[in-house]
């Protein structure tokens, strides 16, 4: 979005109204194009308002324009689906996870960690949340949260030519994990797998290490259930041992 779209701020309010019937099942980010132009690049924004649902680190969907109510409605139906339940099972865990496990218990800290998301301020969602694990090493949403953020991190500082880059150099590992980085901020999920181990084939030592680690790094953003993980984790053991 940006401050001066029109379309845009028909959209938000639609938008703000489903985030609140959804009861925590998902968090809307608005991100800034004139403020983070080389995360709009790395996510390939090419007009807006741009809407992108991303699950565990991954763009699950998008559309572009405001749409009426309706057919957002529609949409998001659509992703939960698609998820396989996963957004209303992440929202339940994060209730679980409150201070005591008390039911319907709110944690003031989770509140304002994803009311950051929602300003767009990385920045200080990326402190909230670390903040929480500085507290509490082991709290999931937290970590799945902070590892999502730094992703687009990566991406933003890859830039838009970090899939090129790599594929001019298949074997450097850097180039290799700054362009599958920026695959998966992109939803391709099994592109930035496929390139990962493609290094890790090819290289030997420091290289293959890295690569690894990358791999194993977007493992855990995806979610060790998704069939592409699987599938990849049975490929990186043939092709380490």
């Amino acid at each position: 979005w940006a401050e001066w779209c029109q379309p845009c701020k028909q959209l938000s309010p639609v938008l703000e109204k489903l985030v609140a019937e959804g009861d925590g099942a998902w968090i809307l980010a608005k991100v800034d194009i004139d403020s983070n132009q080389r995360l709009a690049e790395g996510l390939q924004v090419q007009s807006i308002p741009a809407v992108k649902a991303v699950l565990q680190g991954a763009l699950a969907a998008e559309f572009n324009g405001a749409l009426p109510e309706g057919e957002v409605r529609k949409f998001l139906a659509a992703v939960v689906e698609a998820a396989g339940g996963q957004l209303s099972a992440g929202a339940a865990q994060t209730e679980d996870s409150l201070d005591g496990g008390a039911q319907g218990e709110e944690d003031p800290r989770l509140d304002a960690a994803e009311d950051a998301v929602a300003r767009g301020d990385l920045d200080a969602a990326e402190t909230a949340y670390a903040d929480i694990l500085a507290a509490e090493p082991d709290h999931p949403i937290a970590a799945l949260a902070l590892s999502q953020i730094q992703l687009l991190r990566r991406a933003e500082a890859a830039g838009p030519d970090a899939v090129a880059t790599a594929d001019a150099d298949p074997r450097n590992a850097g180039a290799a994990r700054a362009a599958a980085d920026v695959e998966l901020a992109q939803g391709q999920v099994e592109a930035a797998f496929d390139r990962l181990l493609a290094v890790i084939r090819a290289t030997a030592g420091e290289d293959r290490d890295g690569a690894r680690e990358g791999l194993l790094e977007l493992f855990a953003l995806v979610g060790d259930d998704d069939p592409l993980v699987v599938s990849a984790r049975k490929r990186l053991t043939a092709a380490l041992f």
